[in-house]
């Protein structure tokens, strides 16, 4: 039994000697190594681009993605030949769905907004007359106003001139695009039913169909009526039509000094008697028995007079 004892009391000593060395402190902390050599870095990351349209092929980088919104078409990774085949993203149509059950009657709504009238006189209309989106007759000069807006009756048109040809009233100078002391350009909007009497939604087709717009102005301190573009005192007045705005209902009239001198208002503003009236005459329209074989858009309106055009086309003043 002694042999047993010692071994037991060997193995306990080692037990202890074992805790006591591993209960000891902590040596120093060692020097700090050298750092390392930077990694390579990384490539930037792909793009997921978009517009409408396809993808120019200045686009992007390689790697870069395009989607078309017009069209839902995605295209890339974009590759040394180009954007590829795009991948439409759309699925194809769903099936029918079942009819849904009659619901039942709803409530009686509310009254509609009475609708506009066409009203007439002897006489241009007051301002008192009628509500928002009236017309009003003048039945003596045949000026047709309206619609009625916030801010009146607006500019007439004249039914009595050679069928579908539109004649304005004229209309006081509102320089509302540049208003400098030597340069002023005015935007004029042409209202929804002269453009509509006339045929047309807006004048890029009016004049690609072949259409007419004559443009005269008037100024101070004479009776003289002329085309544009012209000039008066030392002022250049010229008009410009935007073709490229769709829709396009308007044109442009500017002024400009013609030696850098201060515009007058004797030169420029309507209360001095400048204003402008403006002509709209359809494609195709014939001249009267007066002018036998020809077309009125085909005639060189800068060799006509003002007073011949009203003959010519029957307008009113």
């Amino acid at each position: 039994m002694k042999p047993l004892k010692i071994i037991r009391k060997g193995i306990f000593i080692l037990a202890m000697l074992t805790l006591v060395i591993s209960c000891g402190k902590d040596g120093s902390v060692g020097p700090q190594g050298a750092t390392g050599t930077p990694g390579i870095p990384g490539k930037d990351g792909a793009l997921i681009l978009n517009g409408n349209g396809n993808p120019a092929s200045s686009l992007g980088k390689l790697g870069d993605m395009y989607l078309d919104k017009a069209t839902s078409n995605l295209y890339g990774p974009k590759s040394t030949t180009g954007w590829g085949t795009p991948l439409n993203l759309r699925g194809s149509t769903g099936a029918t769905g079942t009819s849904g059950a009659t619901g039942s009657v709803g409530a009686t709504g509310p009254a509609g907004i009475a609708g506009s009238r066409i009203l007439s006189g002897s006489s241009n209309p007051v301002e008192t007359s009628g509500v928002m989106g009236d017309y009003y007759l003048n039945r003596s000069s045949g000026d047709l106003f309206g619609p009625k807006t916030a801010s009146g009756w607006g500019t007439a048109i004249n039914l009595k001139g050679t069928a579908n040809v539109i004649a304005s009233t004229w209309v006081d100078y509102n320089w509302n695009n540049t208003n400098s002391i030597t340069h002023k350009i005015m935007a004029y909007s042409i209202p929804t039913p002269i453009l509509n009497a006339v045929g047309y939604p807006n004048l890029q087709l009016f004049y690609n169909a072949g259409g007419v717009l004559l443009v005269y102005g008037r100024n101070f301190g004479t009776s003289h009526n002329v085309l544009f573009d012209y000039s008066f005192r030392n002022a250049r007045y010229s008009l410009a039509v935007a073709h490229s705005a769709i829709p396009n209902y308007q044109f442009f009239i500017a002024i400009e000094s013609l030696n850098g001198a201060t515009l007058q208002d004797t030169e420029y503003s309507s209360t001095r008697g400048n204003r402008f009236r403006f002509v709209l005459i359809p494609p195709g329209r014939q001249l009267s028995g007066t002018v036998p074989h020809h077309k009125i858009g085909k005639l060189d309106w800068s060799k006509k007079s003002y007073s011949e055009m009203k003959q010519i086309l029957g307008i009113q003043e």
